[in-house]
């Protein structure tokens, strides 16, 4: 008897059957699924709500021309939330389009975190896709919802698809990563190519980001003078606070911009246009996030070295796909697909005549 057969020996006659390693919760009404995830969908709103608020009121306290009421703190709160979620508000005459990044990562991990949590889980096709779309519908409606009811006028009801559409792409990732009836589906109807693909992708956006992370982190550090210059101009004190807590909401866009920027595209600030091959200069407001934005016409060493980030991301999934199919076809699929280029549908497969 093998190590491996020994894992399935028969129990003794009369031994009661050993059920320790069977953990899976019992199986669930769709009607029970259903409520379950509108409760997680509510209950991430509530988390995100209250983070944005308290930061908010925080900003109240210490700032001491803002009012004695707390009111338009809490309506500043449930507005920044549905702008993390790339809804465009309105701020006086003007409309903010540019979305707080930050607030929609905590939207994303809240509701990531919740997808097979709990005593009611999906079982089966049909309990997932359910418990995704009621997850999706509500969570849009409860973000919208809210500063629509606390400050009408801030922002159109009807971009309610917006959050909505954040929380579907969300909880369906998760549930195919953490679940198991749509991931057994696409596994079974998908081939080897195509899975290795998606992994692919997910390994070069995250190198392209960590990369890029670690070049903002340079620039800012390198350029820490000006921005410490511009918190100093801004007032100090509580204006400080504000200027810096708005530089960590914007955070995540700055990680997309030096990625756009490592690309060689380069990447838009109102009227300036910034790339390693040569930037267009323009006046920015006083952000100490954008202190790290070059100026250099062309761009000077760390510009250069950004350029390295895409090539290190397509070395590391070309790594990926190496040791993970054996045919060179299916590596050039693989490849193809999840740098987005449609070349794969070209590549003939494994035996296949030429031109087939």
């Amino acid at each position: 008897m093998t190590l491996l057969d020994a894992g399935h020996r028969p129990a003794v006659s009369g031994a009661p059957p050993d059920t320790s390693r069977d953990r899976r919760p019992p199986a669930s009404t769709t009607a029970l699924v259903v409520v379950a995830a509108a409760v997680r969908a509510l209950a991430a709103v509530l988390a995100a709500l209250v983070l944005t608020v308290g930061i908010a009121l925080l900003l109240w306290a210490v700032t001491p021309a803002s009012g004695s009421s707390p009111l338009p703190a809490l309506r500043a709160g449930a507005i920044a939330l549905a702008a993390g979620h790339g809804m465009d508000v309105r701020i006086g005459d003007a409309t903010l389009t540019l979305p707080p990044l930050l607030l929609g990562v905590l939207a994303v991990s809240l509701l990531w975190g919740a997808v097979g949590r709990g005593r009611v889980v999906p079982a089966g096709v049909g309990q997932e896709t359910a418990a995704i779309l009621v997850t999706g519908i509500l969570h849009g409606a409860a973000v919208t919802a809210v500063p629509v009811l606390l400050q009408p006028g801030r922002l159109s009801p009807d971009q309610w698809w917006r959050p909505a559409i954040l929380a579907w792409v969300t909880v369906g990732l998760a549930t195919v990563v953490r679940g198991a009836a749509l991931r057994a589906l696409l596994v079974r109807v998908s081939p080897s190519w195509v899975t290795t693909a998606l992994r692919l992708a997910a390994v070069a956006v995250a190198a392209v980001l960590g990369g890029s992370a670690l070049v903002l982190a340079a620039a800012s550090a390198l350029s820490f003078g000006a921005a410490a210059h511009l918190v100093e101009a801004g007032g100090g004190g509580a204006d400080a606070f504000g200027l810096t807590v708005l530089s960590l909401a914007f955070l995540p866009n700055a990680v997309i911009a030096v990625a756009g920027y490592a690309s060689g595209v380069g990447f838009d600030i109102g009227a300036g246009h910034y790339s390693p091959f040569g930037s267009l200069t323009a006046d920015l407001p006083g952000i100490p996030l954008l202190a790290a934005v070059p100026d250099r016409h062309p761009a000077g060493g760390l510009g250069l070295v950004a350029l390295a980030v895409p090539v290190a991301a397509g070395l590391l999934a070309g790594v990926v796909a190496a040791r993970r199919l054996a045919s060179r076809a299916d590596r050039v699929r693989a490849a193809a697909a999840a740098g987005g280029s449609p070349a794969w549908r070209s590549v003939p497969s494994p035996g296949s005549p030429p031109g087939a």
